[in-house]
């Protein structure tokens, strides 16, 4: 059965979570345009082009032109929001790239046609590479944050003589002392910034980052102090940035409003202590909607990029008005809403595990168990029964079954037929019950999770997408192509790696999350691929070696306004000498190794030869499963 793009459209909430970067077209493939209402350039086509290219799937497929289109919307939401209130104060976008490292995404967001952005770092090596990126970018900005030490202090007074501007952000009392030997020895007066901890917090999966527990700042009594010290050493005019971490990833608007008003009561008491800050760095907090809801659910966020830039701003605007100081210059570090848009993975399907409706079902014999007459029993009864009362039976049946097999009291072969008759049951009732029943809603979606096909993807969900079994945060997920087959396949998505938490528990639906992801029926002689999307922000940096799977290939897509596509920046992914070398084997000594054992087991010598270079062999290929080897 065939349906149309614009269901799944639906099915899969893209328009809401797209943000017009992505959509279905009319033979039901998915597209990737650089920004909302340009021509879209189907995924499948960029597959295709990068096979031909030598790049098989896993891939990574990034889009600078999204990038530099969410640098294009971030100020735009800004200037609007200025212009409509009177603001007085500028704006600049700061991307931290800890939320994606890549050189290629910190190139191309430098690049961006419309605007400039500056750049933070938390550590020594951010730094350098953030110093190393700027030699086509004079007078930049540079926000440091993180912990320092003298080597680090020495790098940011050195970039400040590069031309740049560099705001040293004191995220802890014993920095400033680092600060002013650093200083007097190089003989450069740093620009200086304070990092206030905020006790005003947002809810979310991240809200331990701020509030009175979080990490970094100064509390109230340490800033005084900080003051104090500045004032002692002739310095206090070398502090001009304020920065506030009101969290990560804020689902709800009026969180940050809630934040942003200790944020400005901040400024305005550091004013009136004569400290003369002009910038106030808000730091992280703007959303992305993974879900693609508009709601306050922490996957979520439930306001616009306008509505974000507008609630900054007044509440600031709001207390300076009222105390008579200058609005200040506004900093936003927007890593996560910059790029998680920008990436898409996309991984084949290596097999999947269906549940299948027995055609005939075991005999019954005045021998068998009672757990077996009474599923039995049960299944009888079907029509006849409530399905809620049918299925509860059936479960305690399965479940005492397994006990008694744990047990010893009944057979393998009679276990089976208990499991047998349980899934007949179960495919039974997913007929009769109506999902517009609430009771019968819930038991529906219990059985479709019972029942779901497995899906195993030839990645690894630790290396490619961490943050999913971590800390359960969503991805949208969908196929790439085939969109206008019906969506009729439970499914259970499950990785590569010998490890239970390799699976993906959430997915998301037409309008909430759902324990199952609608897909066609797979057909393994026409297969289709999976998107992973929004993987833009944290994922690459994160992605650990479990099981030693490695990166998978990765490119760059450009977008022509005709619809065309060119590939840039072809990257192999990890070979299974890079992702040893990682774990400190030397693959010359396993080589070695492999020969002294084959030698040992005296085998014939074309046969010890023949395995030896297949060994080898291995060293120079992906950590992936190769699909075309598969499907011969």
């Amino acid at each position: 059965m065939k349906i149309s793009a614009p269901s799944e459209e639906n099915l899969y909430n893209i328009k809401n979570w797209g943000e017009g970067y992505f959509s279905i077209n009319a033979k039901g493939n998915m597209e990737i345009s650089k920004a909302p209402g340009k021509p879209g350039v189907e995924l499948q086509a960029i597959v295709n082009a990068a096979s031909r290219a030598g790049l098989h799937l896993p891939l990574l497929i990034r889009s600078p032109d999204i990038l530099h289109d969410r640098v294009h919307r971030i100020y735009e939401a800004f200037a609007q929001a200025k212009e409509e209130n009177g603001y007085a104060g500028n704006y600049k976008l700061v991307y931290p790239i800890k939320v994606n490292q890549e050189q290629s995404v910190v190139r191309e967001l430098l690049k961006s046609p419309s605007h400039t952005i500056g750049l933070e770092a938390g550590s020594k090596p951010e730094l350098m590479a953030v110093i190393g990126m700027l030699s086509n970018h004079q007078e930049s900005t540079i926000v440091c944050n993180g912990y320092k030490d003298s080597y680090y202090i020495r790098t940011a007074l050195i970039a400040q003589q590069m031309g740049h501007k560099v705001f040293i952000v004191i995220e802890k009392i014993s920095e400033l002392a680092i600060i002013l030997k650093e200083s007097a020895r190089l003989k450069i007066k740093p620009t200086l910034g304070v990092r206030i901890r905020l006790i005003s917090k947002s809810a979310g999966k991240w809200e331990h980052t701020g509030g009175v527990k979080s990490k970094f700042g100064l509390n109230a009594k340490q800033v005084l102090e900080l003051i104090a010290q500045l004032k002692a050493h002739d310095m206090l005019d070398c502090l001009q940035l304020m920065h506030c971490h009101l969290g990560s990833q804020i689902a709800n608007i009026h969180d940050i409003r809630h934040c942003m008003q200790e944020v400005s009561r901040y400024y305005v008491e550091l004013r009136q202590l004569n400290a003369p800050i002009d910038t106030i760095d808000v730091g992280g907090g703007l959303s992305v909607d993974y879900e693609g809801t508009h709601s306050n659910q922490g996957c979520s966020m439930n306001y616009s990029l306008r509505e974000y830039a507008t609630h900054i701003l007044l509440a600031i605007q709001y207390l300076c008005q009222e105390y008579k100081v200058p609005e200040p210059n506004i900093i936003s570090e927007s890593g996560r809403a910059l790029t998680a848009h920008h990436a898409i993975l996309i991984a084949d399907i290596s097999d999947i595990e269906m549940i299948h409706k027995q055609p005939t079902l075991p005999e019954i014999t005045s021998e068998d168990s009672h757990v077996i007459r009474d599923i039995y029993d049960t299944y009888q009864s079907i029509t006849n029964s409530a399905p809620i009362e049918i299925y509860n039976y059936a479960e305690h049946s399965l479940n005492e079954a397994h006990s008694l097999f744990k047990h010893g009291v009944i057979s393998l072969q009679e276990k089976a037929k208990v499991e047998a008759f349980y899934t007949n049951i179960c495919m039974e009732l997913k007929e009769r019950l109506n999902p517009d029943i609430p009771t019968e809603e819930t038991l529906l979606a219990k059985i479709n999770e019972d029942m779901a096909v497995k899906v195993f993807c030839n990645i690894s969900f630790f290396q490619s997408i961490p943050d999913a079994w971590a800390i359960g945060q969503i991805f949208p997920i969908a196929p790439i192509s085939q969109l206008t087959n019906t969506p009729s396949m439970h499914s259970i998505l499950q990785d590569l790696t010998c490890d239970s938490d390799g699976t993906i528990k959430e997915y998301l639906g037409s309008s909430c999350v759902n324990s199952t992801l609608m897909l066609p029926l797979y057909d393994n002689n026409n297969p289709y691929s999976l998107g992973f999307f929004l993987v833009g922000a944290y994922q690459e940096i994160l992605g650990n070696l479990h099981n030693l799977f490695g990166d998978t290939n990765s490119l760059d897509v450009k977008l022509f306004d005709d619809g065309q596509f060119e590939l840039n920046d072809l990257v192999s992914g990890d070979t299974v000498t890079n992702v040893l070398n990682l774990a400190h084997f030397d693959t010359k000594k396993l080589a070695q190794s492999y020969e002294k054992q084959l030698i040992q087991a005296e085998l014939p010598e074309e046969k010890t030869l023949l395995y030896l270079n297949e060994l080898r062999s291995i060293f120079s290929q992906l950590t992936y499963l190769d699909a075309n080897i598969r499907r011969k």
